[in-house]
């Protein structure tokens, strides 16, 4: 049934792609959803562009994008709940660098209401434990005072970054 629904909703913007002028649609593949990104009248007239055809188009692909978000950030928060249940700092960190900054505090925000109250308090425990642990080995390697040297100490800043996003939002 979402496969003949998927057809006809690309059948129906080949159709008014026609009507309005030439059409570019491009498909992007995200986490095993394929979902329509982008539509790009590239030949319509002004005039076109506020067409019953053109109209429709826009909100088949606005609708698909909104659908694409929530699907997205439904799937990220449950992967960003599942991390924070067993501790998991490079999945955190693979997921913070796929979510846009905001992306990733909505993902968060959904990931931590969705852990029981134990678990929640281990999760925000292990992240505060985590960070403090991580300063002060980026610290003591720097050697000057207030200054981290998370190379030499051999952290990731783009792990210190996720897990303090996590920490800031506990």
């Amino acid at each position: 049934a979402q496969l003949l629904e998927s057809e006809e909703r690309y059948k129906a913007l080949i159709d008014l792609g026609t009507e309005v002028g030439e059409a570019v649609v491009m498909l992007q593949d995200q986490g095993g959803i394929e979902a329509l990104q982008t539509f790009v009248s590239a030949t319509a007239q002004p005039d076109d562009r506020e067409s019953p055809a053109h109209k429709a188009i826009r909100e088949i692909i606005a609708g698909q994008a909104t659908i694409l978000r929530e699907q997205l950030l439904a799937e990220h928060a449950h992967a960003l709940s599942e991390a924070m249940r067993t501790q998991d700092c490079p999945a955190i960190t693979r997921i913070h660098g796929e979510l846009s900054r905001n992306g990733f505090w909505q993902a968060a925000k959904i990931a931590i209401d969705q852990l029981d109250i134990v678990k929640r308090a281990e999760a925000k425990a292990w992240a505060q434990g985590w960070c403090e642990d991580a300063k002060a080995r980026a610290l003591a390697a720097s050697g000057y005072p207030d200054a981290l040297n998370f190379q030499k100490a051999g952290i990731s800043v783009k792990e210190y970054t996720a897990m303090t996003d996590i920490n800031n939002y506990f």
